[in-house]
């Protein structure tokens, strides 16, 4: 017997889908040839879906890079900052710091895709810059 999914488990479930997606794309052709379509076509919905949880390419990819690259970041420095006083994180921070750089690689390259392309494209540069500003008001870095 199935249990069937609230409607705010069916958005997390269906949002989940869409950056899985977005980062399969995004990954294989690249931020700036990347579509909407494309991304809404790999993970099984219409393009409307894409809107009813970001608002456009740019929404989806900060999102995507937000969750999974930037949030493991936070988590991990939040993890040594709660060291007590004298010990030697060096080792466990190392380890860490290895650990996300292995598993994201691609992001963090895709990340840089995008820095790269908005230092010549003034809209995406605007974007980067209201997400700096953004990231900073919470803590944290784009």
């Amino acid at each position: 017997m199935s249990t069937r999914l609230s409607r705010a488990e069916q958005n997390d479930r269906n949002r989940a889908l869409l950056l899985a997606a977005a980062r399969r794309v995004f990954l294989e052709r690249g931020y700036y040839a990347a579509t909407l379509d494309q991304i809404a076509d790999e993970a099984g919905f219409s393009k409307g879906a894409v809107y009813w949880h970001f608002t456009g390419k740019d929404d989806l990819f900060f999102s995507l890079v937000d969750e999974r690259l930037d949030r493991p970041v936070r988590e991990a420095i939040a993890v040594l900052e709660s060291a007590p006083p004298g010990e030697d994180m060096a080792p466990r921070a190392s380890a860490l710091f290895a650990d996300l750089l292995q598993r994201r690689r691609d992001l963090m390259l895709l990340d840089r895709e995008y820095w790269s392309l908005a230092v010549r494209d003034p809209r995406l540069r605007a974007r980067r810059a209201r997400a700096a500003v953004e990231a900073t008001r919470s803590g944290h870095r784009t």
